[in-house]
């Protein structure tokens, strides 16, 4: 029978991503779930992951804060 192979660095049927789960906690998660704050896109040969700015979720060391917006009229900033 066909099984997932999770972490081969090919998204399959019912990965969110799949990044080879070289580093820890960069976004994609060792079973193949995208970490909340962030999004992951489909790269070759592998997922390309990276936080979102403005979802109101803080992903430290890569933010320092996230004010659920994009404006840089205020305390924080989006670069």
């Amino acid at each position: 029978p066909c099984r997932l192979t999770c972490s081969n660095g090919i998204l399959n049927s019912g990965e969110e991503c799949d990044d080879y789960n070289l580093v820890p906690q960069d976004g994609c998660e060792p079973d193949c779930t995208m970490t909340p704050g962030w999004k992951c896109t489909q790269g070759t040969p592998y997922s390309n992951c990276s936080t979102i700015c403005g979802d109101f979720i803080v992903t430290p060391p890569f933010e320092e804060c996230d004010d659920g917006n994009l404006s840089d009229n205020d305390d924080c900033l989006t670069t």
